[in-house]
């Protein structure tokens, strides 16, 4: 016969289970109302809209380099000054998470539409690397398109979400 002691240590023990709160699944909207304002304001080149949508440290991984978001965001500076354009297609998307960690991943078709001279040698050069985007030239501009899966970690705080941590992969042709 179970001893008196041993059941109550066991009703208190469920009754503490039972009232420590359980984390809460993440509001996918929510954090998809993060990353979509993200590509846009990159499309848009509103890039000082950008860093507000970062914690602190963050950091973006492109095809395998870890970059802070300054550097990053140095980048489609320099595609803003070389007349490119994007194009983005966000589709696919899956977000995870609770209480107040969620991630989300995504296919992005991207387009870069290029006019200039430099900006067409710059994407010459990225081609040149293995980069798997392809080409299609008009006498006035280029349309070069890939394929990227991307991803993001985000961490809510005083109920807004931030993005704490990116990646970005080229998928090869077709995928």
């Amino acid at each position: 016969m179970p001893r008196p002691m041993t059941i109550s240590a066991a009703l208190a023990f469920l009754c503490l289970a039972c009232a420590t709160p359980q984390p809460q699944p993440v509001d996918a909207r929510a954090v998809e109302g993060v990353v979509r304002p993200f590509t846009e304001a990159l499309q848009g080149r509103r890039l000082d809209a950008v860093s507000g949508m970062f914690e602190p440290g963050a950091r973006w991984v492109e095809q395998s380099y870890p970059v802070s978001i300054d550097s990053m965001l140095s980048v489609f500076r320099g595609m803003e000054s070389m007349g490119v354009r994007l194009e983005y297609d966000l589709r696919d998307f899956v977000v995870a998470g609770e209480g107040t960690v969620a991630w989300a991943t995504w296919s992005n078709h991207g387009t870069f539409v290029v006019a200039s001279e430099p900006g067409k040698t710059a994407f010459l050069a990225l081609k040149s690397t293995g980069w798997p985007g392809t080409i299609d030239s008009t006498a006035s501009e280029w349309r070069i398109s890939a394929t990227f899966s991307e991803s993001a970690v985000l961490r809510r705080q005083k109920g807004t979400w931030r993005i704490v941590f990116g990646h970005t992969t080229p998928l090869p042709p077709g995928a």
